[in-house]
């Protein structure tokens, strides 16, 4: 890239050699499609198709080799809308951990990223590829290692500058965008801080913080997602409740990843060197590198990587004056609780108007509002000037009540982290919140405060915070927050906000908190004990309707 966004950045030399989901972590073996009869297979090059209408542009499935010698499988999709010169931009879609790079342009769209034939049909190719240790290409994955994943990303654009029809900033410099999600999203933030090649990027449900605001929350590290993922990197096998019709895609992953995560696990807590690892990767360490316009796009139902962590990036980059964009999906790496609405349209509309006005350079496409979002039980997207909305208000609970800490309840398991935080029929203490007099919108964190005291064997713990929907009977968002209690028989008070959610409440709604002391998401309780809560307050917020639309 050459403009006001970059800064000059290393190279590394190269050779050249669906389905709709809400989860993105996918597990089972690939089914590459049949060739068509008609292809053409040029020795070390792989094989190259024809795009309709222009010639000089072709399709491209190949192998590209890294700085270390791993060789990744690469797929290029040309676009037939193209310059004058023969020319076209380029779109790169990353997937997810566990998935691999979609080839097949009709396919259907990851979770995450836009469908592919709409970005062909709007002028631009499309760049896939398999992340070392999947699918097609070689080695291990390495968690989205700046030393490994991002100068695979370098090599490819290195290849990808050198091939016919792409459009060049500068020589070995192409005009490129990249879209993907969760392990596809982080790495989009590293490289976009590492090389200045890329234009835009459009990360979705990822992380800003991997060791203390996506792995664990409030010092509570996740135990399910800790064993689903050492799981996945340890036998290179998924449970069937995570297998994609793409088939099986992980080989492994690195070693140190597979001991930090059973490391973290059997503490509870992320540990120091695990947490040295993730900080080397974590997109908080390198955000301020970023200057190219950056859409982010939200899971309301994501349980590994929640609203907070994008919130987090969103903040971080408008602060520094880079274009940004923040969208709320009923998507992620949990099941959506109600309907996704018009999701698919939707996210394939925000990508390919980002990706026209910064990537194109197209002054006069409206990108629309700062901030958009979907509640976990409504159909239809609503949208304020920036995030966070003006605020009016907030609806109101309060009560009291005492909790029993055993060791008992939902146990971590890789099927309960996808289901998400579910209502509590025992042990709990429930606390009514009030409804509005009219339609309201609660978007934003709530606020819980609570005077407590307990004894407990150990006495530090957490207890886990949910806001049930009773009407539905489900929890708004799936989301369950850990809060860090002391039990040692005196009085404390902690202030705490928890993980943020979208909802649409009026009159008739039946809002509660709930309090529990184990979590589908975070494990067992680990503490004996009891805890009462001699006060209780929660408050979700709600933005001002004169503000939204």
């Amino acid at each position: 890239m050459r403009g006001s966004y970059g800064r000059a950045r290393g190279r590394s030399s190269v050779s050249a050699c669906a389905i709709k989901r809400r989860c993105l972590i996918s597990t089972a073996m690939r089914t590459r499609l049949a060739l068509m009869l008609a292809a053409l297979v040029l020795p070390g090059l792989g094989v190259v198709r024809a795009v309709a209408d222009e010639p000089t542009a072709t399709d491209v499935d190949t192998f590209v080799t890294s700085f270390d010698g791993t060789r990744l499988q690469v797929h290029l999709m040309r676009t037939s809308v193209r310059a004058a010169d023969g020319t076209a931009p380029v779109i790169a879609i990353a997937h997810g951990f566990g998935e691999a790079g979609p080839s097949d342009p009709d396919g259907a769209r990851l979770a995450g990223a836009p469908t592919i034939r709409p970005v062909l049909d709007a002028g631009y190719d499309v760049l896939t590829w398999d992340a070392r240790g999947h699918g097609g290409s070689e080695g291990n994955a390495m968690f989205d290692s700046p030393d490994y994943e991002v100068k695979d990303v370098q090599a490819i654009l290195d290849w990808l500058a050198a091939q016919p029809g792409v459009q060049l900033d500068a020589p070995g410099d192409p005009r490129i965008g990249m879209v993907g999600a969760s392990y596809g999203g982080i790495v989009q933030f590293l490289v976009a801080a590492l090389d200045d090649r890329v234009d835009v990027i459009a990360p979705g449900y990822t992380s800003h913080d991997l060791a203390r605001d996506s792995l664990s929350t409030n010092g509570k590290f996740k135990e399910g997602w800790g064993l689903g993922l050492a799981g996945m990197g340890g036998v290179g096998l998924i449970p069937a409740g995570l297998a994609s019709p793409l088939g099986p895609q992980l080989h492994l992953i690195d070693p140190p990843a597979i001991t930090g995560l059973l490391a973290s696990v059997v503490r509870g807590t992320t540990t120091p060197a695990f947490t040295t690892y993730l900080d080397h990767r974590s997109p908080a360490r390198y955000l301020r590198r970023i200057t190219v316009p950056t859409l982010i796009q939200g899971g309301t139902s994501d349980t590994l990587f929640p609203l907070d962590s994008l919130v987090r990036d969103y903040s971080t980059l408008k602060a520094r004056g880079v274009p940004v964009k923040l969208v709320w999906n009923c998507e992620g790496h949990s099941l959506c609780p109600g309907s996704d609405g018009p999701l698919e349209d939707h996210f394939n509309d925000v990508v390919i108007r980002w990706m026209d006005r910064w990537l194109k350079a197209d002054a006069s496409v409206d990108t629309g509002p700062q901030f958009e979002w979907l509640a976990d039980n409504e159909d239809t997207y609503r949208s304020a000037v920036a995030y966070p909305p003006a605020s009016d208000g907030a609806l109101r609970g309060a009560g009291s009540g005492q909790l029993p800490l055993l060791a008992t309840g939902p146990l971590s398991s890789v099927g309960f982290i996808f289901i998400g935080a579910q209502p509590a029929a025992a042990l709990v203490v429930e606390v009514p919140i009030a409804a509005p007099s009219g339609p309201a919108d609660v978007v934003g964190f709530p606020r819980l405060q609570l005077s407590y005291r307990g004894r407990a064997v150990p006495g530090k713990s957490w207890v886990y915070a949910q806001v049930l929907d009773a009407r539905t009977h489900r929890v708004v968002g799936v989301q369950v927050t850990p809060v860090p209690v002391v039990l040692d028989g005196r009085p404390h008070r902690v202030s705490i906000n928890l993980n943020a959610i979208a909802t649409r409440a009026d009159a008739t709604s039946d809002y509660r908190l709930q309090i529990i002391a184990g979590s589908m998401i975070f494990g067992l309780q680990r503490s004996t004990g009891v805890v009462t809560f001699d006060d209780v307050r929660i408050s979700l917020p709600v933005i001002d309707p004169a503000r939204a639309r």
